[in-house]
């Protein structure tokens, strides 16, 4: 009798153990997936907004140049 509970004791722990392990899989994919997303987001982001700042550096030069020409003319 005691043989017989012990081992239906393991192997409610062993069903418990091997559900928690795949729990464990299941969570970490998901959150790797989440992760990966993340940095697709950020490199995203961070590439239009070096193109933005780049674009806005390029519109600055052309101001300045402008109003240096224009500064060139009147001395």
């Amino acid at each position: 009798m005691r043989q017989s509970s012990w081992c239906s004791t393991s192997a409610t722990s062993n069903s418990g153990r091997m559900l928690f392990k795949s729990y464990l899989r299941l969570y970490t994919s998901s959150i790797k997936s989440e992760w990966n997303l993340h940095m697709l987001k950020t490199e995203s982001n961070y590439h239009n907004y070096t193109l933005a700042a780049e674009s806005g550096k390029k519109a600055m030069q052309e101001v300045v140049l402008n109003w240096y020409k224009q500064i060139s003319k009147v001395s």
